[in-house]
């Protein structure tokens, strides 16, 4: 699993890439539901478990062609070169099943929110991020309202 340093280094070059070479780039931001909770109640050892867990269904359910990194403490940054936006969402999906399929302490089940963003031409690292920071927020919103 890359760490956020170099996935932005990656992401940098798959934006280059992206300028000459047109195809959509898709990533997706992932945030851990609950994981302070997880990380409070059980301790930082079942903490890690967790992220060690979530990182392994990334990289089991993912090609090999696509990047994942550590994005922050609760975070993952997922690059989909040569996807588009509705490919990616069907892939999250895909994602989210596998994760709930795990079971971590307590027996509770992992979960994650994710927002998804595509570039299509060339755009900033930035900008990409912000787009799918933005969608990430919003499924917050939306499944603590639930």
């Amino acid at each position: 699993l890359l760490n956020r340093r170099a996935v932005e280094e990656h992401l940098q070059y798959e934006l280059r890439r992206l300028e000459r070479f047109p195809a959509p780039l898709s990533v997706m931001l992932i945030d851990l539901d609950g994981f302070k909770q997880v990380n409070d109640r059980y301790g930082h050892l079942a903490g890690d478990a967790v992220l060690r867990g979530v990182a392994a269904e990334l990289r089991n359910h993912l090609r090999d062609s696509d990047i994942t990194g550590r994005w922050g403490g609760d975070e993952f940054l997922v690059l989909l070169p040569g996807t588009d936006e509705p490919t990616a969402k069907k892939v999250l999906d895909r994602l989210q099943q596998r994760v709930a399929e795990l079971v971590g302490p307590g027996g509770e089940t992992p979960r994650f929110s994710a927002g998804v963003a595509t570039a299509y031409g060339p755009t900033s690292a930035d900008a990409l991020i912000a787009k799918a920071d933005a969608q990430l927020y919003t499924e917050k919103k939306t499944v603590r309202h639930a």
